[in-house]
């Protein structure tokens, strides 16, 4: 497998947040802050997929393809179109050639 990323492939624009802790009348609320609007591919897992991931990533429903980019963790999540996608593991630098990365997500309410 190559860690090229073909631009005709990244055909859906998502917004990439980071969890924001905010002191409000002496109580720590959670907000979500944006980072990057990058273009990605997102792609429902296959069956075979799913069940080949492993006890870490079995909760993932969708894969998410982006442009290599340092910063991302675990804590982030992808919002797409309405639809909030929450990573389920820290993100593949795939091939570890820092030009592809592959987020395993799973869809939440």
């Amino acid at each position: 497998m190559t860690a090229t990323v073909s631009a005709g492939n990244l055909t859906k624009r998502v917004a990439i947040e980071r969890p924001v802790e905010a002191h409000v009348d002496g109580e720590v609320r959670l907000s979500w802050q944006t980072v990057a609007t990058p273009w990605a591919a997102i792609e429902p897992l296959s069956e075979r997929e799913y069940l080949g991931l492993g006890a870490v990533h079995q909760e993932a429903t969708h894969r998410v393809v982006l442009r290599w980019r340092a910063g991302l963790d675990g804590s982030m999540r992808i919002l797409y179109r309405g639809r909030v996608l929450e990573l389920v593991g820290p993100p593949r630098n795939v091939d570890e050639a820092n030009v592809r990365l592959e987020l395993f997500v799973k869809e939440t309410d």
